[in-house]
């Protein structure tokens, strides 16, 4: 219509790793009310719930969806152009990630 409401979209959605990085926030923040954004670490779907976009200006790449760290509060995960995504909150919370290790796309 000429109003150009777009109607939310009311499921869970995914990404995947090489999208942009502010897309990539987005898209979690609106999805939190769904479980998060869904994303498979050693075959078991995790939702990211909660997250913010880091950026640090370092030579050291890793490939998208690559665990660079992991702290008891949240890990920071490797997107592109240097941008890094510091989740806070996934579900399930009995999840033991590992540092090197990829989280896997569900797009």
């Amino acid at each position: 219509n000429e109003s150009h409401y777009c109607k939310g979209i009311r499921s869970r959605q995914s990404f995947a790793w090489d999208d942009d990085p502010v897309l990539i926030y987005n898209l979690i923040r609106t999805q939190a009310a769904y479980g998060g954004c869904p994303v498979t670490y050693n075959g078991r779907e995790v939702g990211i719930v909660e997250a913010f976009l880091d950026y640090y200006d370092t030579e050291v790449s890793q490939p998208p969806g690559t665990i660079c760290s992991v702290e008891n509060t949240h890990l920071i995960v490797a997107l592109r152009d240097k941008r890094f995504l510091r989740v806070t909150q996934w579900q399930p919370t009995d999840i033991h990630f590992e540092v090197g290790t990829q989280l896997e796309n569900n797009a």
